[in-house]
């Protein structure tokens, strides 16, 4: 899933900015381990925007 995390990124960017390389730099995996507490995190962060805009 990750190539096509990275492939759709660059499409989206489409040069404008310049981002570091994306297999080791930007976009990567989680390197520990059932970080289970990242995704719930990211659930809240993500619920918390979608409130905002509404």
């Amino acid at each position: 899933m990750i190539e096509r995390v990275h492939k759709e990124f660059t499409k989206l960017m489409a040069g404008y900015v310049h981002v570091p390389y994306l297999l080791t730099d930007y976009i990567m995996t989680p390197s520990v381990a059932n970080n289970d507490s990242a995704t719930v995190g990211n659930f809240a962060l993500a619920k918390e925007l979608d409130e905002k805009n509404y």
